[in-house]
């Protein structure tokens, strides 16, 4: 696979792809125009392709209209690949080229390439059931809110299940908060990472 590859070479459905120019919120209408170039490899991998998810863009919400089928790759790109960050689908999209060119689903290749030389024996996409005694309990309330987090100067990451990290290169530290909470970022799992966050800045101050 080479990275400035379009990703079309390998997924032929992908050709093509069309670039939002404006959407109007309220009722979901839309004009798109041919993207400039379809988006390579190395802008899947860096989410510069044009590619997001319903939870990182109101856009998406409201084009995809609570469908469970829909997908990004089958709508207009937010915007032209290469041109801007935006965390979104572009790792499915991976995932299904893996596919392509090695022939193997991506579980089997990931388990044989990756998983079982590192002798990572609990890691894997469908949890078998002699293990499911293990798997973390999830929670989720109906209330969902997204409000930015992280100050400037910190690395952080977070994943969809509320578990956070961030580095403070700073004060030379790094945290990291764990739990198995959905919806993502809601007020209350936010609230719990703000008090977290404020402790541990409090006793270093201390």
């Amino acid at each position: 696979i080479s990275l400035d590859a379009p990703a079309s070479l390998y997924l032929p459905a992908l050709a093509q792809a069309q670039v939002y120019t404006s959407f109007n919120p309220a009722n979901g209408k839309f004009v798109a125009g041919p993207a400039r170039h379809d988006y390579t490899i190395r802008q899947l991998l860096t989410h510069t392709s044009g590619l997001g998810y319903t939870f990182t863009s109101s856009v998406l919400v409201k084009a995809m209209n609570g469908n469970p089928a829909a997908r990004a790759t089958q709508l207009p790109l937010l915007f032209e690949p290469g041109t801007q960050w935006h965390y979104g689908e572009s790792t499915r999209v991976l995932g299904e080229i893996i596919e392509a060119v090695s022939g193997q689903e991506l579980s089997a290749f990931l388990d044989a390439k990756i998983l079982k030389p590192l002798h990572m024996d609990d890691t894997s996409y469908d949890i078998p059931a002699s293990k499911n005694a293990r798997v973390v309990t999830q929670h989720r309330t109906e209330a969902l809110a997204a409000p930015n987090m992280r100050s400037v100067g910190g690395l952080a990451w977070a994943g969809i299940f509320n578990t956070e990290f961030w580095i403070d290169p700073d004060k030379n530290f790094g945290a990291v908060l764990l739990m198995q909470y959905l919806p993502f970022y809601d007020q209350q799992a936010v609230e719990v990472l703000q008090d977290f966050e404020q402790r541990i800045y409090s006793n270093l101050q201390k």
